[in-house]
């Protein structure tokens, strides 16, 4: 008797939980789907990082997060990352599945940067997360582009790249937003030290004031 007493008080409220359960992995997963952004063809790299970064237009600023998550099979290997992307604008997040050569940059303004490489190429994009768009900011395929980082003025895009094959570090290059000129290398790699061997940097970024 007091067994089953027990069973008819706890059965109720696990169905209850399982509902519950279930409910929440499918609104988990209405939102796990691909976004592959788009902008409109007239919209220019420049125009967009002017628009929409931090020092020219503060739309965004504290308001726009991204998280950046390993993706795993079922053995525990690395598959990719997966990117997620949010505003306080009352949106549900997006998200993207990145290669394991990739990376995620800012928040400037309402613009984060998204750098893959599927080991033919490098592809750098503006991702305007307040307007669900994206843009393309150029490709490279001689080297890798391990970083990437937009200046305070938004008229420039500043990389950290290393060697396709060797890995070995290639400096810091700098391209125009509005494509006018080709890349070019501002700051040679770091050189090898004799305690330590090969040294390369692994973040590139701003100070806080953005000034250095």
């Amino acid at each position: 008797m007091e067994e089953n007493r027990w069973r008819r008080r706890l059965v109720p409220g696990l169905l209850a939980l399982g509902a519950l359960g279930l409910g929440a992995a499918a609104s988990l997963g209405a939102d796990d789907s691909d976004w592959v952004p788009a902008c409109p063809s007239d919209e220019s790299p420049l125009a967009l990082i002017a628009q929409r970064s931090g020092p020219l237009g503060n739309a965004g600023e504290g308001r726009v997060w991204y998280r950046l998550d390993p993706a795993l099979d079922s053995a525990g290997r690395s598959t990719g990352q997966r990117l997620a992307l949010g505003s306080a604008a009352n949106r549900p997040a997006r998200t993207m599945t990145l290669p394991v050569e990739s990376f995620a940059a800012g928040p400037f303004g309402a613009i984060v940067i998204v750098g893959t490489d599927d080991g033919r190429r490098s592809v750098l994009r503006a991702i305007d997360v307040d307007a669900d768009c994206g843009i393309d900011l150029g490709q490279e395929s001689a080297s890798v582009i391990r970083r990437a980082t937009i200046d305070r003025d938004g008229r420039w895009l500043y990389e950290f790249r290393v060697k396709r094959g060797s890995r070995e570090d290639l400096g810091i290059w700098r391209r125009p937003l509005d494509g006018s000129s080709p890349p070019e290398r501002i700051l040679d790699p770091l050189p090898a030290d004799d305690r330590f061997g090969r040294t390369f940097s692994t973040e590139l970024g701003w100070s806080l004031d953005r000034t250095t």
